[in-house]
């Protein structure tokens, strides 16, 4: 026979928000085993956020619980049954704007890799003048050109940079 999960009588209060607007205040019945970030996300309204909404919640006395604690290991071990949660997200649009500054940030860096890799990798130069032609460029030497043109720029290749400057137009010519 299976031993019945323990429940606890709790008085939660929710701070309004921006997704709470009138916040909630009420005594309820909740499992031992639930988490406070769980009993948060279960009573605050905040699913059409694409960001979770970060919280704090404290007992009335002012102490700070960690989200992932049970209830039942709070109720028991310091008698605690009354907990105000504290939604951190702002509706300052100073605050939302330098967010979303950052966010862009963030997509934009540069992989540290890449741009140490960059300068070791390099595209053969164009011809820009022919032996034996006055003006211009021979027909061979616009030929090599325009195969730089379409397999190194369009298609993005490179060569590393010691390979092209020992090989770099041998390959282009083959």
């Amino acid at each position: 026979m299976a031993c019945p999960e323990t429940a606890s009588v709790l008085s939660l209060e929710f701070q309004p928000c921006i997704h709470l607007k009138d916040g909630k205040k009420f005594i309820t019945s909740v499992k031992d085993s639930t988490t406070f970030t769980h009993l948060f996300e279960s009573y605050h309204d905040c699913q059409n956020n694409s960001k979770e909404a970060e919280f704090t919640v404290s007992a009335q006395n002012q102490t700070r619980i960690h989200g992932s604690l049970s209830v039942g290991e709070v109720v028991r071990n310091f008698s605690l049954r009354s907990f105000l949660f504290i939604c951190k997200t702002t509706d300052d649009p100073e605050l939302n704007k330098l967010q979303q500054h950052a966010a862009n940030a963030t997509k934009k860096a540069v992989n540290a890799f890449e741009l140490l890799m960059a300068g070791g990798r390099s595209i053969p130069d164009k011809k820009r003048s022919s032996s034996g032609v006055k003006g211009g460029l021979s027909r061979k030497d616009e030929l090599y050109n325009n195969l730089i043109e379409t397999f190194f720029k369009q298609h993005k290749l490179d060569l590393s940079k010691p390979v092209l400057q020992t090989e770099g137009s041998y390959i282009v010519q083959i």
